[in-house]
């Protein structure tokens, strides 16, 4: 469980003009192994909660996308 949401397991690299969208885009990877884990153990809360932030981070990397087309 630990490592679904080890949020520091990539360095950062902001030198990158894509540094933002891959950081949107992996969070949003780590929650949903979260939802899938509070789905398991029956923790409808969480998993409520795991989603909503998905979504919010799944949006602002479609953004981000849209922006450097």
């Amino acid at each position: 469980m630990t490592h679904a949401l080890n949020i520091a397991a990539r360095p950062r690299d902001i030198s990158t003009g894509l540094c933002a969208l891959e950081e949107h885009e992996r969070v949003a990877q780590q929650l949903h192994a979260l939802v899938w884990i509070d789905a398991k153990q029956n923790n409808p809360v969480t998993e409520g909660l795991a989603t909503a932030r998905s979504a919010f981070h799944q949006k602002a990397a479609g953004m981000l996308k849209a922006l450097v087309a």
